[in-house]
């Protein structure tokens, strides 16, 4: 039976962050490979390993949550300007996918029977949309950016985000390998950023989700663009890169106004949300 939590430290510190997060990570990677047919590993393999690990997790700590326990994991009102700054943000996948091909320069490439099934008849493609869009998003904003990431924002302030970053690329090459690390330093940094704008993980799970659905559409070349979908080039051309960045740069210009109208306690019944 876990202990009564201390409410003079806040649940979870810095260091449980870390332990519980590379447990998950190593908990989903083993399930993975549990669950993995002989053809490979499928997105639903992916998929289900990620609901039992990140499940048992939260079931462990769920007894040392501050209540109310969905505020306390960030289900909280966001302002709308944060979900104006989501629409925004989903080019800034263009910009991750550039930062993971530079990264990948420096890094071995996955062994063979590493990757993930690519889209192979509808039964995939349909495992593909729930991992990418669904399980994905709400499993791992929950996590990371809502158990995890205020632990470390609380004892380190803004670099509490790059920690928050940094533990997902962790559990991430736990997972996935040392090709990973580019790829999900920077997509859980651009989240991380999100969360702590917004004061909620629900825009971050919106975001996560849009980044899902333009994955998905990417998986069999879909968008045709170089170094992000098309393989015939090693990088994107700067063109795509300086196009999304004027949207991105107006999405962190909006997350930042929305920083000024965060809720810091539960509304009340008869409170009116100032928006």
């Amino acid at each position: 039976m876990l202990p009564e939590p201390d409410r003079a430290a806040p649940f979870p510190t810095p260091l449980q962050a870390l332990l519980y997060g590379l447990a998950a990570a190593a908990m989903r990677g083993l399930m993975t490979g549990l669950l993995a047919t002989p053809e490979g590993v499928r997105p639903g393999s992916l998929g289900m390993a990620t609901i039992l690990a990140f499940g048992a997790i939260l079931f462990l700590v769920a007894p040392r949550l501050a209540p109310p326990p969905g505020w306390t994991l960030g289900f909280r009102p966001a302002p709308r300007l944060a979900w104006l700054a989501v629409l925004l943000l989903v080019p800034s996948l263009l910009w991750i996918s550039e930062f993971d091909n530079l990264v990948k320069e420096f890094l071995p490439a996955p062994p063979e029977g590493q990757e993930l099934q690519r889209v192979s008849g509808p039964l995939v493609a349909l495992e593909w949309l729930l991992l990418l869009c669904v399980i994905n998003p709400l499993g791992e904003e929950v996590l990371f950016r809502g158990l995890f990431q205020p632990g470390f924002v609380r004892a380190w302030g803004r670099w509490g985000i790059l920690a928050s970053a940094g533990l997902y690329a962790a559990s991430s090459v736990l997972v996935f390998g040392p090709s990973s690390l580019g790829f999900a330093f920077a997509f859980g940094g651009t989240l991380a950023i999100v969360r702590e704008c917004s004061g909620s993980i629900l825009p971050g799970v919106g975001l996560h989700g849009l980044f899902g659905v333009v994955s998905f559409v990417a998986l069999e070349g879909g968008w045709g663009i170089p170094g992000f979908d098309d393989p015939s080039a090693a990088h994107t051309p700067v063109e795509w890169l300086v196009f999304a960045g004027l949207f991105v740069a107006a999405g962190f210009w909006l997350c930042r106004a929305a920083s000024r109208q965060v809720l810091t306690e539960p509304l009340a019944l008869d409170d009116e949300p100032d928006r």
